[in-house]
């Protein structure tokens, strides 16, 4: 086990065994910069300031003599071998990370509610999705129909990526994988976009979830879990009683980790009453807000809910993060 310094942020995260420094960055939430991840392309080229790694992967891509004479690797083939610091460039906004384009192989449909899809894609090995936690990105299928999705993994794992689908009338795209989903191999995905503060992995987070937007809380939440820091989540999820389609994940959470807890608030309808707001927020004291972040992702009608919670409570909306997608529209291209 090595421990990695990154300059010129100084964020540090552990290499382990012959996990590549790339791998361990991304586990790590530690977004440094790369394209395919399998040595072709160059673009995760650092230098090495301190320290020994050792090369445990192929690469087709070739450093000019100059570059290897002055430090550069590539942090897709090479492992710490002693603690090391290294030079690279890191992504921490949106604007860090290139817009992409990518056609995915459909993995699986899985139906898990009553009207509610998981819809699980593979990028290719040489092309995957580079995201930040509870990004977006936008779905076509080859009939040009196409929807925008928070996605719902981790950006540690940048080849499978999930989606969380309600059914929604008039909407074709979420039709057609209710109706003819068997037949689908293969959806283009455009982005990522949309932006979270990424200092959110490491605070105090208070989620507020409404029914298939939990989606960019998941990808949140499991970035946090798998940095492994002792600060609080706490995740609140409304929906109606049968579609609790996380559930058993959320139990598996929380028995794993005692930073975790969750509760789940049953509503009559996938819409949330504004009572149900207040009457989580109102487990809280304004003072043990402030300290916390909150995380709130759903329809405006709910994240207006939470807003007016918020004002009730005498606090500013520089608390509060908030996450939403228009469900119900579609583009046609």
């Amino acid at each position: 086990m090595a421990t990695v310094t990154v300059n010129p942020s100084g964020r540090t995260f552990v290499c382990e065994g012959k996990q590549t420094i790339l791998e361990a960055a991304l586990a790590a939430s530690v977004s440094l910069e790369y394209g395919c991840s399998i040595g072709t392309c160059g673009r995760c080229q650092a230098r090495l300031l301190d320290g020994k790694i050792e090369k445990v992967r192929h690469h087709d891509f070739t450093l000019k003599e100059a570059e290897r004479l002055n430090g550069h690797f590539l942090l897709c083939a090479y492992s710490a071998e002693s603690n090391v610091v290294i030079e690279a460039v890191e992504a921490t906004t949106s604007a860090d990370i290139p817009q992409q384009t990518i056609q995915a192989k459909v993995k699986s449909i899985k139906r898990v509610g009553r009207d509610i899809i998981i819809l699980s894609v593979q990028t290719p090995r040489s092309t995957r999705l580079r995201f930040l936690p509870s990004q977006n990105a936008r779905l076509t299928l080859e009939s040009d129909t196409s929807v925008d999705l928070p996605i719902a993994s981790c950006p540690c794992d940048d080849r499978n990526l999930e989606f969380h689908i309600r059914r929604v009338p008039y909407n074709r795209f979420s039709n057609f994988l209710f109706d003819e989903g068997l037949s689908l191999s293969s959806v283009q995905i455009d982005g990522p976009w949309g932006y979270v503060p990424q200092d959110i992995i490491e605070a105090e987070t208070l989620y507020l979830a409404q029914d298939t937007w939990i989606a960019a809380a998941k990808s949140l939440i499991e970035q946090q879990l798998a940095n492994e820091n002792d600060n609080l989540i706490e995740l609140f999820w409304f929906a109606p009683k049968q579609d609790f389609y996380l559930s058993n994940i959320l139990s598996a959470w929380g028995d794993a980790f005692d930073t975790f807890r969750y509760e789940l608030i049953s509503v009559d309808e996938p819409e949330v009453n504004p009572a149900n707001v207040d009457q989580v927020l109102a487990k809280y004291s304004a003072a043990r807000l402030s300290k916390k972040r909150v995380f709130a992702t759903g329809s405006e009608y709910f994240l207006q809910s939470v807003r007016k919670s918020f004002s009730k409570m005498g606090l500013i909306n520089d608390y509060l993060w908030t996450h939403s997608i228009q469900r119900d529209a579609e583009i046609f291209q």
